[in-house]
């Protein structure tokens, strides 16, 4: 995914907000998914989409959320905080293997089994 920062995820967003109408259900994440602010969080989408973590990023920001370009550190190790259960799709060729994000999530089950207090929250996401 590109830096958060750059230009293009920039411009990405500015677009985004004049054409796209954003409708969060549930209307307080934290509340109705019984999500607890101090503990790790990771987003989980179906696929990899810079316009998707835009508009994630974007939400989230509103909600006092970690941002989904913030990497996810738990003792020593920077995973992403958005999971992807398939890689991107390109305009021509075949779609991107979602491999690295499930080794990203191996890596996280790892590290529950090594500490079993440490309790990481998936948050489905769908945007459509």
């Amino acid at each position: 995914m590109s830096k958060p920062d750059s230009m293009f995820l920039r411009a990405l967003k500015w677009v985004q907000k004049k054409m796209v109408h954003t409708i969060v259900v549930p209307h307080e994440p934290f509340e109705d998914l019984n999500l607890d602010p101090d503990k790790p969080l990771v987003y989980v989408m179906k696929t990899e989409s810079i316009s998707d973590a835009a508009a994630l990023s974007e939400i989230t920001e509103g909600f006092g959320m970690p941002s989904p370009y913030q990497p996810l550190e738990i003792d020593g190790l920077e995973v992403p905080r958005i999971v992807c259960l398939e890689g991107r799709k390109p305009l021509f060729g075949k779609r991107e293997s979602g491999e690295k994000f499930i080794n990203s999530f191996t890596s996280l089950l790892a590290l529950h089994r090594q500490r079993p207090d440490l309790d990481i929250q998936l948050v489905p996401v769908s945007l459509y």
